[in-house]
């Protein structure tokens, strides 16, 4: 497409049909066919010249994958929400008390004996009514424990062996339930291979997320795809510190320039300023961690309240709220609650109200409301 010009009309992998509104050296504008503008690289191979042809063939995929798209949809309770891990798929509760013991999960386990003898069983929202559907006779069955209090410490997830006429400890976790409020959209729930914990993959906002269900056994016969609940959502930090304010020059390419000054000339408005540095002050983001599970974070934010909290699990610590998400839109932005122990805290003094502050944790929540 080296004899390309304004005006042509080409067909890009995603968008389908598009005109060309700018050729630059190495990138080229485009409008869509519902009038948005972007900008692609001439070398990126998402497109090519348009034709006939191309667009039928283009609008017939479009068309099949939201037929599957459909059909994924309409599949039956529980297929429909529920998707059963592979058996060996890795997840690492094991990490979850390095914040709290200096020998992580091999001090926490002196103690699984108390807690399955002496804990109290784990109660919310699935205790409140009974569920609008009933779950497969094949699911395996099973209880949560909580101690040493009888709404935070640690939970233990306890299987029944019907056929062996046994109880089997599956998992054991630290458990904070003072988190925060979301309305989110349930996209699928992963049953872990032991059938009683799960991850659950939500849309909040614009934004996917997955996070660890702690109260699974009780809410699962609750969830459905594509359906709105209220959870409440908890970081626990793995680690954190002050963030650094970073500044970062930037520069654009000059093609982006030339674009945006386009743009912004056909709108009647001066060209926006492009130079200068980035500072990362004031930055929200909650991004996954590269290799790590599903439910693991890298969050970064300003500090909006902190509690202070003794004697969790045998830790000091805070309780942080802290703004993880903002959206380009009208939406809120997302607050988390962060549980943070003096052994996971890097910092001089304690948080404070206004402070930016980085590092890793693991997200847990439980059902608030279904709707």
């Amino acid at each position: 497409m080296s004899e390309m010009k304004v005006g042509d009309k080409i067909l890009h992998n995603s968008h389908g049909p598009c005109r060309v509104t700018f050729i630059g050296t190495d990138y080229i504008g485009i409008v869509t066919e519902d009038g948005q503008n972007g900008m692609i690289r001439k070398d990126s191979g998402d497109f090519a010249p348009w034709n006939e042809e191309g667009e039928a063939l283009w609008r017939t995929a479009i068309d099949t994958q939201e037929a599957q798209k459909e059909i994924e949809e309409e599949k039956p309770w529980p297929e429909s929400t529920f998707n059963f891990e592979t058996d060996g798929t890795p997840h690492y509760m094991g990490s979850h008390w390095d914040a709290f013991y200096e020998h992580g999960v091999k001090e926490i386990i002196e103690y699984l004996p108390k807690i399955v003898e002496t804990g109290y069983p784990v109660s919310g929202f699935g205790d409140m009514d009974n569920p609008p559907r009933s779950l497969p006779q094949s699911w395996i069955t099973g209880h949560h424990r909580i101690w040493p209090q009888q709404d935070r410490g640690a939970i233990v997830t306890i299987a029944a062996d019907h056929k062996n006429k046994q109880m089997r400890v599956c998992t054991l976790f630290p458990f904070w339930p003072d988190g925060t409020s979301h309305r989110l959209v349930i996209r699928k729930v992963s049953i872990w291979e032991s059938g009683v914990e799960a991850q659950i993959s939500v849309e909040l906002g614009d934004a996917g997320i997955t996070f660890f269900d702690a109260h699974y056994l009780l809410n699962r016969g609750w969830y459905a795809q594509g359906k709105e609940y209220d959870f409440i959502l908890t970081g626990i930090a793995y680690d954190a510190k002050p963030a650094e304010d970073r500044e970062m020059p930037f520069t654009p390419h000059p093609d982006q320039v030339a674009w945006e000054t386009m743009l912004a000339r056909q709108r009647g408005e001066e060209p926006p300023e492009m130079t200068g540095s980035v500072h990362l002050g004031g930055l929200a983001c909650l991004l996954p961690i590269p290799q790590w599970d599903a439910d693991d974070f890298m969050f970064r934010g300003p500090v909006k309240t902190v509690k202070p909290f003794s004697g969790f699990l045998g830790q000091d610590g805070w309780l942080v709220g802290v703004t993880v998400m903002r959206f380009s839109n009208a939406q809120a932005d997302v607050d988390l609650n962060i549980v943070i122990t003096s052994r996971a805290w890097a910092g001089e003094a304690a948080p404070e109200v206004g402070q930016d502050i980085e590092g890793g944790l693991w997200l847990q929540g439980y059902l608030k409301r279904a709707y």
